[in-house]
């Protein structure tokens, strides 16, 4: 268990400062779980460390944007990539589900109707295609036994990637 930090000064809201930065939806579990006084005792007796993780002053609504401005700036629109070769096709962003293996890569956008055209891999590799996925949904999915996860888009993606990368699986 890694020790947690219950210090006020990191109690900011901001993911970016947090050593956690990159899962905003872990933080949700958290503080759901340690709302009791004890539980806040018990949190508050540990240092920070750069294994701690933060909680956050949150609300379960403040949730991870997965389609910034400067994502959709650089989204080709729907078939503009139908006559290039996987090789030549970038995956702008990647959005996958925290406690599962859902993934999915888009490489265009279609800003009417809030949907995407990528690769997306529900966690089976053989199972794995090319298609069109919502933003809607990937906005709205919750799961039953994870309630409070969210479908998160990873920060630390680099758009420079190319489809065929994603889809030989050389990059996850």
């Amino acid at each position: 268990m890694f020790p947690l930090c219950y210090n006020k000064k990191l109690i900011c809201g901001d993911f970016e400062k947090c050593p956690s930065a990159r899962f905003s939806t872990p933080h949700f579990v958290l503080l759901r779980l340690l709302t009791s006084p004890d539980a806040r005792r018990w949190a508050a007796g540990y240092k920070h460390s750069a294994y701690a993780l933060c909680l956050l002053t949150v609300t379960k609504e403040k949730s991870m944007k997965l389609l910034t401005q400067e994502i959709l700036k650089k989204l080709p629109p729907i078939y503009a990539n139908a006559e290039k070769e996987l090789n030549e096709t970038k995956v702008i962003a990647k959005f996958f589900y925290p406690a599962g293996a859902a993934t999915w890569y888009a490489t265009e956008f279609d800003p009417e109707e809030r949907k995407f055209f990528g690769f997306v891999n529900l966690g089976d590799d053989d199972m794995a295609e090319l298609g069109y996925f919502s933003l809607a949904e990937l906005e709205d999915f919750r799961s039953s036994k994870f309630p409070y996860f969210r479908i998160e888009r990873d920060k630390f993606w680099n758009p420079e990637t190319f489809l065929a990368d994603v889809v030989n699986f050389k990059v996850r």
